[in-house]
C-alpha cells in the first residue's frame, strides 16, 4: 500500500510503501530514504544505519 506525503502547499515530497511488515520511505523521485522493520521495531536509513527504535521514518525526510 502506498501513502503519499505532501507539504503544506500540497506538493508531493515523498511516500511510504508497506509490504510484508516492512515500511519503506521514498522521496518524490522514488529514491529510497529509509525503512522500518516492524518485527525488529527499528528504523534504518538507506545505507542500513540504525536511526532508532520505533517508526521514525519522517526524520529522514
Amino acid at each position: 500500500m502506498r501513502a503519499n506525503i505532501r507539504d503544506a502547499r500540497g506538493n508531493l515530497i515523498g511516500y511510504t510503501e508497506e509490504l510484508q511488515g516492512n515500511v519503506k520511505l521514498r522521496d518524490h523521485r522514488g529514491n529510497l530514504l529509509g525503512s522500518y522493520n516492524t518485527a525488529e521495531n527499528k528504523t534504518r536509513d538507506a545505507k542500513g544505519n540504525l536511526v532508532g527504535t520505533g517508526k521514525q521514518l519522517m526524520r529522514l525526510l
